[in-house]
């Protein structure tokens, strides 16, 4: 009973811990506790079609006749059947719940709910390896498999928040075309690509993690450990200075858009969900106006201020 309980506590805790790392590092609006247990338990219920997936993956593997022993077997297996599966199952669940979410209001968010989830997935896998192989595993596996999952998070979460920035700047973009706002032209943001990244970015450097161990050589063990290493030393440089310098999501996307679009600031000013920025706070790149908004509906259906369709741009 007593060695359960040591094995139990070896398996959660490291990412218990790394998970207040992360909440204390969101320094502008702390998420919701519900939301983020429920994105914890999502992590864990994802481990569930991973293996599903994993499965039929090794099964097509077999089936085309490699030799289970080789580099290209190994190579297909943990770069295709280990991590674009599970880093697949993890953005899922990340995407489904906040995409639309109120609460993704700052930058930092998108990494506080990647991490949460890939900490649900690595607390259940852990689970299951460290009752299998005891606690040697257990403490290998703490500095090891728990941290390596919280790096893919932290790294899924700085695509998946530039990704939500570049679709809410497509939106606003969308929007000012939409009600002739501005001169017709080719649409600026293209938020695919950086969900293609917050799904390819985590997978590469997952595969690279479990395709190097994988390899069992002592050159690989070591090019492995100094790639642990290094994700250490990046991963909690980059939260560092991703916390410092966030933001809230609706200014920056906003300046992205004024950015491309500087003659759109009259109209952007009198939407109520951007006016706080030009008539309250101070920000680096757009300047109050130095007067009261003028009331104009919310971007969403109708177009913030009168306009005469035959305007001449």
């Amino acid at each position: 009973m007593t060695e359960s309980i040591i094995l139990a506590l070896t398996a959660v805790l490291p990412a218990v811990v790394l998970m207040i790392y992360i909440y204390k590092k969101d320094r502008i609006e702390k998420e919701p506790k519900g939301l983020l247990a429920g994105l914890f338990l999502l992590g864990c219920v994802s481990v569930i079609p991973a293996v599903i997936l994993e499965l039929l993956a090794q099964g097509i593997l077999n089936a085309m006749g490699i030799p289970d022993d080789s580099i290209l077997y190994k190579f297909l297996e943990y770069f295709f059947g280990v991590a674009l599966v599970e880093e697949g199952c993890k953005l899922f669940f990340v995407y489904i719940v906040t995409r639309k979410s109120k609460h993704f209001n700052c930058l930092f968010d998108g990494v506080v709910y990647a991490v949460f989830v890939s900490l649900g997935f690595a607390v259940t896998e852990n689970l299951f390896y460290v009752f299998e192989n005891g606690i040697g595993v257990a403490l290998l596996r703490m500095v090891t498999s728990i941290p390596g999952h919280c790096f893919f998070g932290i790294i899924m979460g700085y695509f998946y928040g530039r990704w939500f920035l570049n679709h809410k700047a497509d939106q606003l973009e969308s929007y000012l075309y939409q009600y002739r706002l501005l001169a017709p032209g080719q649409k600026s943001f293209k938020p695919g690509r950086w969900m293609l990244a917050a799904l390819t970015a985590p997978t590469a450097v997952h595969g690279f993690y479990d395709f190097s161990l994988s390899l069992e050589s002592a050159v690989f063990t070591l090019v492995f450990f100094a790639f642990l290493i290094a994700l250490y030393v990046l991963c909690f440089m980059g939260v560092r200075k991703m916390s410092r310098t966030d933001n809230l999501t609706g200014f920056i996307y906003m300046d992205m858009v004024l950015r491309r679009h500087p003659e759109a600031v009259p109209f952007v000013s009198q939407i109520p969900e951007f006016a706080p920025f030009f008539y309250g706070w101070q920000q680096p790149f757009v300047q109050p106006l130095g007067q009261q908004p003028m009331q104009a509906p919310p971007m969403n259906p109708q177009p913030p201020v009168q306009q005469n369709n035959d305007r001449n741009f």
